[in-house]
């Protein structure tokens, strides 16, 4: 069965007014549960134990969302979001925040031109910091055409610690106009800039009837909602100009002069969930990981990885890295996350709700460079349709940061023996990003006002 979308550019939030904070955990090596109540602006005290601290980004009165974040070499963190205006304008913006919350800069506006960046919930910009503090933001541009759904993707690069940024380099090769997002954004430690993104440029859409929309709502799991957006950002309960999505395709490009220019597109893996998010990751033995979410027969839907031995210069085939019994005729909007520990070994975690166990968040591990993965192994079944943050750090182990039910978000520490999640803490917050900066783990999210 096909997928249904609404003909749109991008999903803005649905509620009215949101803003951005991100948290700053003091304490890293706790045991327990922790829930911070939501309101404006919280300050914990800092000297108290298993407190962490809350500092609001966005500013008040604006309908904020999309963060992402990355930790530099000082400890400090670049966080970026998504400032949406009216219809289907909005600004991609960057700040810089010392690792005890204080602001090192004001706000900056990456995309180039005023209110020319487009993006959704399931698609936020992305932001890498290098060894040499260079701050790299992937971000996505809209275009306005009448005949298809249509945007670029772009790299903008900052050498002067996210003040100003370089012209900025188009990533998606293809002469006409067409879909392109889900991307993802990694360097690695030559300065080599790797992106991988779904891509429609060869795919033709047909038209959905209503018997084909209800069909599709039926046929997901309960609990799950089947989003349909209009073009002008809004839901509507009313489908209109609906088309039939075939499955996307996973490209590959790559940067070797600081994101002046980028190579010749390539094309990965077809017959892919359209909406998951893509991840790509630069490990230390300069090889290259990318995963998606693969459909297979019958509207199975199993995350996969290609892995590359020469960085990025070429693939292996395809490895399915679980069977998870996963069948739905829709789009969960749920990509996995990538790591690797000090030995290169490859971690991959990943919601799933397919009848081979219960629905969840889940890791599994290759030590051959993503040739063959480990079974499974449950993370927390405390956990909602979405793409988590898996990351390592030398001291703690992997840390994963997910989406749970209720407006939660978790966080916790894997036990390396048994890959049981240990430490766990709980705040109320949407959409979170993560990064590990100075030993301490900072969390962006989204809070509702």
């Amino acid at each position: 069965m096909k997928k249904v979308r609404q003909n749109a550019k991008m999903i803005k939030p649905m509620f009215k007014s949101t803003r951005i904070t991100f948290l700053f955990v003091l304490f890293l090596s706790l045991s327990g549960c922790n829930k911070i109540a939501e309101k404006p602006a919280i300050i914990v005290p800092q000297g108290v134990a298993n407190q962490p601290l809350s500092v609001r980004v966005s500013p008040s009165n604006v309908n904020s969302g999309e963060p992402a974040i990355a930790g530099a070499s000082d400890g400090s963190v670049f966080v970026t979001w998504v400032e949406h205006k009216k219809g289907k304008e909005a600004n991609v913006f960057i700040q810089h925040f010392a690792g005890d919350g204080k602001p090192l800069s004001e706000p900056v506006r990456v995309n180039p031109q005023p209110e020319q960046a487009t993006a959704w919930r399931g698609d936020p910009p992305t932001v890498v910091v290098s060894s040499d503090n260079t701050v790299y933001v992937g971000w996505t541009a809209r275009i306005e055409s009448s005949e298809t759904i249509a945007n670029d993707l772009y790299v903008s690069v900052s050498r002067d610690g996210g003040r100003s940024f370089n012209v900025s380099a188009k990533i998606n090769d293809d002469p006409m106009p067409g879909p392109h997002g889900m991307h993802s954004l990694a360097v690695n430690k030559n300065g080599r800039i790797l992106v991988a993104w779904l891509d429609e440029r060869y795919l033709k859409k047909e038209t959905a009837s209503q018997d084909q929309t209800s069909s599709l709502q039926q046929s997901l799991p309960k609990g799950y909602q089947f989003e349909k957006v209009h073009d002008n950002g809004n839901q509507k309960k009313q489908q209109e100009h609906q088309h039939e999505e075939p499955n996307g395709e996973v490209y590959f490009s790559m940067s070797n002069d600081g994101g002046k220019t980028f190579s010749a597109n390539k094309r990965l893996a077809g017959d892919v969930c359209p909406c998951c998010k893509t991840a790509v990751l630069a490990a230390s033995d300069n090889r290259v990981y990318v995963s998606w979410r693969q459909v297979l027969k019958d509207d199975f839907r199993h995350i996969a990885v290609a892995s590359s031995a020469n960085g990025g210069e070429s693939f292996a085939p395809t490895v399915i890295v679980s069977d998870d019994h996963w069948q739905i005729a829709g789009c969960p909007v749920s990509g996995a996350a990538l790591a690797t520990d000090t030995d290169n070994r490859l971690k991959v975690a990943w919601f799933t709700a397919g009848d081979a166990s219960v629905p969840g968040l889940y890791s599994a591990e290759s030590t051959d460079g993503g040739k063959t993965f480990s079974p499974r192994t449950l993370i927390s079944e405390a956990a909602s349709s979405g793409t988590p943050i898996l990351l390592f750090d030398a001291t703690e182990g992997y840390r994963t940061v997910w989406s749970g039910r209720d407006e939660n978000l978790f966080g916790a520490t894997t036990e390396p023996s048994t890959g049981n999640s240990i430490n766990v803490r709980e705040i109320k917050g949407l959409f979170p990003a993560a990064t590990i900066a100075g030993g301490q783990l900072f969390t962006s999210y989204i809070k509702l006002e």
